[in-house]
């Protein structure tokens, strides 16, 4: 089974802020399930009327009432997904639209409907990313520029001028449509061709998402810098609820009383206290950072790109290993020795001088996935190969792959638990090791496997793109089942003193206390 092992590459830079003072425990207090969510990137506005504005968000919904106040919703207020893509008139309340289902506001609550996967209004505008109507005709944002409806099927109107990349937004006006050209500015259609509308925007609104017009202020929505407003030529951002600045939680540390939370292209989020801040480039190697090590008083931290970088609380030193393959792809640590997997085999760290081991032949040419320090024996993980067991005194190799009982010969987690190995896998579930030959755990058989922690009372955590479960000589359990609020796209864990959890998803950031 042979599979392209893909490297992210760099986001886009931002700018970096500093780290906050030490804090104490950064286990929240207040309610038993905890729900953190970055509302920076705007989906959908919707304005009533009488002065409240909702703002749909990749982490939720936010609702700004008449006197400027902000109440925030997410799956632990009764939302069906964090993720919104619309908001239509409901009746009676606001309907706002997520992947899989509506969910209607009505006496003070969230009412859900099941739907259908979202579909563009005709099946020939593909690339639809909002829809409205303007002089009683439907019109669509395309990444092609704008369609109207005609009434002989739809015109192709395009793109206006600018350095815009495709269209993002419409809001109908008396007279004239406008629509956001995405990077550059606002345009006005009115019926013949295109004219700049609106006031100009700083740099950082021009990734425009949404619009919406209410008393006279203009609301614009972006795709990393939250919302915006303008009355005339001014435009100013809106303060919004604190939060993280991304959630798409790739990894999760601790140290020195701050947790720290690798996102997915958005840089370094951490959390002091009730205090979030954000690291990313230039002062980090990239705005992708991935797996962390905490080593000698110090945080290790792995880029996608393949460079580490280390915090003390002194502050960031940028690309710190100089080692003889440059790109490292796992970085972990057994306390006594810092540990570096690179492609065709590891390099080792005492805190004084570095070992390499990376000329086995067994190994060259194989991306290392995970490692596993045991002793003698170096337990190193693949892409395409299986388990591969290394006697680090010996400088032999055992492999372990289907023949062995391995579901899966791409091993994404390896992880030990009194004298038993586990594994998991791309798509083979999490396997046991235990005497000769792995057995695959039944009830997670198919899943990917994205982490694995051990918990209390002699039981493993285990995170998979559908949930978390928990794995004990009891059985297994999917925690999901009786955990309200936990989304299902599990990517990161990180147990805390006192039996909790953090655990990171694709749409949010979760504190468990005792799962």
């Amino acid at each position: 089974m042979t599979r392209v092992l893909l490297l992210l590459g760099l986001g886009a830079v931002l700018g970096a802020a500093p780290l906050p003072p030490a804090g104490g425990d950064t286990r929240p207090a207040g309610a038993p399930v905890q729900v953190f969510t970055s509302t920076r990137r705007v989906t959908a506005l919707w304005a009533e009327a009488e002065g409240t504005l909702w703002v749909g968000t990749a982490g939720g919904i936010l609702r700004r009432s008449p006197q400027g106040q902000w109440t925030r919703f997410t799956r632990a207020e009764g939302l069906p997904s964090h993720e919104v893509r619309a908001f239509l008139p409901g009746e009676p309340g606001v309907r706002a639209v997520f992947p899989r289902s509506h969910a209607v506001w009505h006496a003070g609550q969230w009412r859900h409907e099941e739907t259908r996967e979202s579909k563009p209004i005709n099946a020939a505008l593909e690339g639809t990313l909002c829809t409205t109507r303007w002089q009683g005709r439907r019109c669509a944002a395309t990444f092609a520029g704008l369609r109207m409806e005609t009434g002989a099927g739809w015109r192709d109107v395009g793109m206006p001028p600018g350095t815009g990349t495709h269209l993002s937004a419409l809001l109908p006006r008396p007279g004239e449509l406008w629509a956001a050209s995405f990077g550059d500015r606002l345009y006005a259609w009115n019926g013949a061709a295109w004219k700049p509308a609106g006031p100009s925007l700083p740099a950082p609104a021009r990734e425009i998402t949404a619009l919406a017009k209410q008393d006279g202020t203009l609301w614009i929505g972006t795709a990393r810098h939250g919302l915006w407003r303008s009355r005339g030529p001014r435009v100013e951002p809106v303060t919004m609820p604190g939060g993280p600045q991304d959630h798409n939680c790739q990894a999760l540390a601790q140290f020195q009383g701050r947790l720290f939370v690798s996102t997915l292209e958005e840089g370094l989020v951490v959390k002091a206290g009730d205090r979030w801040s954000r690291v990313g480039s230039p002062l980090l190697s990239s705005n992708a950072p991935r797996q962390m090590a905490v080593f000698r008083n110090a945080l290790y931290l792995r880029h996608g790109n393949g460079k580490v970088d280390r915090w003390t609380p002194e502050g960031w030193r940028r690309e710190v290993f100089r080692l003889p393959r440059r790109q490292v792809s796992v970085l972990t640590t057994d306390g006594k020795r810092l540990y570096a997997g690179q492609w065709g085999g590891w390099s080792e760290f005492d805190g004084q001088a570095w070992k390499h081991s990376l000329k086995l032949p067994d190994l060259q040419g194989l991306p290392v996935t995970a490692l596993l320090p045991r002793g003698d024996r170096m337990w190193v993980g693949t892409q395409g190969r299986g388990i591969a067991e290394v006697s680090r005194s010996r400088g032999t190799v055992r492999w372990h792959d289907e023949r062995h009982g391995l579901t899966d010969d791409w091993i994404t987690a390896l992880h030990a638990r009194g004298d038993s190995l586990y594994a998991g896998t791309f798509v083979g579930g999490l396997v046991r090791y235990h005497g000769d030959r792995w057995v695959s755990v039944p009830e997670l058989a198919g899943e990917n496997v994205t982490a694995i922690a051990s918990a209390g009372g002699n039981s493993l955590l285990v995170t998979t793109r559908r949930g978390l479960w928990k794995v004990s000589t009891a059985g297994v359990l999917r925690l999901n089942d009786r955990i309200e609020f936990l989304d299902t796209e599990l990517q990161a864990l990180h147990p805390v003193a006192g039996g909790g959890v953090w655990v990171g998803a694709r749409t949010g950031l979760f504190y468990l206390p005792r799962p």
